[in-house]
């Protein structure tokens, strides 16, 4: 008996411990929660900084369960900030779970600050106050910030046009002090958060995490992992808005880190992304919705891309929807990078913009400078749309594919272009593709480099079973040794055989009008760019080894493979690919 009793105390030991998958709370500062163990709602930590990590707080297979507003107050204008550093690694059996998903309570994370500062806020006239700080940032200030609501201050040019306006605030640069205007003109105490230094999770040397349905506002860098590196991390079904003018919402740094997982997010408002810095390896970025990135004027850049990866391998993106941003999707090699085996599908990538200098583009393979492998990228399934300098991007030596694509109103479809002063050769397929107004050629194509005689014999475009509508004048360009023919169709299919020897130039692709159902020419969803049984890119295309189509529609269906993102079929399902936060 007495055995019996012993093992059942050890074993209510080992769950209040949290080892073998036990749960843990915590909600905001100051509530005064029971014991304040962490052990229940009841009785959660009082405050993120007060989690504890390791024995007798969260271990491996734990969940954490972060409930209510949280957010750090700086009573000190000099006053560090508040990062939670997670010190603990789940494995790949018990991972570690951090979510927001408390019933009725869910949880919320700022990591700008509330600013309580000493000495408080200075009447200035015009139901305007001002406050000195420390340091300050005129990205972004926010008023009363609660659960479910908050105010974007806008941002004036200066003193006066802060005063002239409700709703807005001024950073003075000379005076360090921050003027704010507030909505209702009331006193600014204790309502108004500044830009970072205030929650943010930093992991280093840690694995095994997964992050699920919390929302996190003005974030930078939520994962930092400089030099420690970091691997395994999970964000499912979380939100990603507003970052500072140097910041992504989600920015990967560091030189060590590799299965990195994005699923089912909502990412917006900063200068990038989801942003992989300093080589990324074998990562997965998926249904996710990114967009609004780079336009509010502070955070203007020309790197304004929704996703983006420093020499990244073995990876995919796939079923994202990305609008109002500078590019889509970046790939950026380096110098001495290698860009390797990552796959680019099934992603719908439109309106995107010029602002600060923003490329305007879809998909882009970009900057090779040396002879590095870049073998194994593929792009296929993806919809890009009103993208006004080009839709697909390819600059690399090793065969890029690109099959099953659709590209609407874009200024060229398909550029096609080696690096300049490199020796190298550019190869690429093209192939089941629909190419649709674009606005200067429906191909670009330079295969070497502009001075004659650098380029590789080994250079090629094989290009074949794609649709280009319509056709209206010189719209394909062929940029052999930087002798560029420019021409029709006709002239374009007239290359075989002649300028590049092994190449390809659509003897089979077709110039009709795809007939998509939406049929106004204004297309506004993914699921507008289906085919009807009457469309010419019905059994049109060829085999490229795609076992399914956009939709998730079994390929080939029919007597033959279509073209475009639809494989048509009288019951084939129709859904939006990707998943859209609610």
């Amino acid at each position: 008996m007495k055995k019996i009793i012993t093992i059942i105390i050890q074993i209510c030991i080992v769950f209040s411990t949290g080892i073998l998958g036990g749960d843990w709370y915590v909600r905001p500062v100051g509530g005064n929660y029971g014991s304040e163990n962490g052990t229940s709602y009841a009785n959660a930590w009082d405050g993120l900084l007060n989690v504890r990590w390791g024995a007798g707080g969260v271990q491996p297979g734990d969940t954490l369960y972060i409930c209510g507003l949280h957010y750090y107050n700086r009573t000190n204008r000099y006053q560090g900030s508040g990062d939670i550093t997670i010190s603990v690694s789940g494995t790949s059996q018990n991972r570690i779970t951090i979510r927001g998903d408390y019933p009725g309570d869910p949880g919320i994370i700022w990591g700008a600050h509330r600013m309580s500062y000493d000495g408080g806020w200075t009447y200035e006239g015009d139901n305007t106050y001002s406050n000195t700080m420390g340091s300050g940032t005129v990205d972004w200030h926010y008023q009363d910030v609660t659960v479910s609501s908050w105010v974007v201050l806008d941002i004036a040019e200066g003193i006066a046009e802060c005063k002239a306006n409700a709703g807005s605030c001024y950073w003075d640069s000379v005076s360090h002090k921050l003027y704010v205007h507030c909505t209702d003109g009331g006193d600014p105490t204790d309502r108004i958060f500044s830009s970072m230094n205030g929650h943010r999770f930093l992991i280093s040397g840690t694995e095994y995490i997964t992050l699920l349905n919390l929302k996190f506002y003005d974030t930078y860098r939520i994962v930092y992992g400089e030099p420690g590196g970091y691997s395994n991390i999970r964000f499912e079904n979380c939100v990603f808005w507003y970052a500072a003018s140097y910041g992504d919402p989600l920015n990967y740094h560091s030189s060590n880190y590799h299965h990195i997982e994005v699923v089912g997010c909502d990412i917006a408002w900063g200068v990038g992304g989801v942003n992989f810095d300093g080589g990324a390896g074998i990562f997965t970025i998926s249904r996710n919705l990114i967009h609004d990135i780079g336009v509010r004027e502070s955070t203007w850049n020309s790197d304004a891309h929704g996703i983006s990866a420093q020499k990244p391998f073995d990876s995919v993106i796939e079923n994202n929807e990305v609008y109002n941003c500078g590019t889509g999707i970046t790939f950026y090699n380096g110098e001495l990078g290698t860009c390797t085996n990552n796959i680019i599908r099934w992603n719908y990538i439109h309106d995107t913009h010029t602002l600060g200098g923003a490329n305007s583009r879809g998909i882009e393979h970009n900057a090779t400078i040396n002879d590095v492998d870049t073998s194994g990228n593929e792009a296929y399934g993806n919809i890009v749309v009103n993208c006004e300098d080009v839709g697909y991007r390819f600059r690399y030596k090793d065969l890029g594919k690109f099959y099953n694509n659709i590209a609407y109103n874009c200024g060229t479809s398909f550029y096609l272009h080696r690096q300049g002063g490199t020796t190298y050769g550019l190869k690429v397929e093209l192939k089941n593709n629909i190419s649709m107004n674009p606005t200067l050629y429906h191909i670009y194509f330079q295969d070497s480099d502009h001075q004659p005689g650098t380029g590789d014999i080994n250079c090629r475009l094989d290009s074949d079973h794609n649709i280009f509508y319509p056709i209206s004048g010189n719209q394909f360009v062929f940029n052999h040794a930087g002798s560029a023919t420019t021409t029709n169709f006709v002239g374009w299919q007239a290359l075989q055989g002649e300028s590049r020897p092994g190449s390809t130039f659509d003897p089979h692709s077709l110039t009709s009008d795809p007939l998509f159902v939406n049929g106004s020419g204004n297309y506004s969803l993914d699921t507008d760019f289906k085919i009807p049984s009457n469309s010419p890119a019905k059994d049109a295309g060829i085999g490229v080894g795609l076992a399914e189509d956009y939709f998730g529609n079994f390929v080939p269906r029919g007597s033959g493979y279509d073209i475009g993102i639809h494989e048509y079929n009288p019951t084939s399902k129709i859904e939006l690919r990707y998943h859209q936060i609610k």
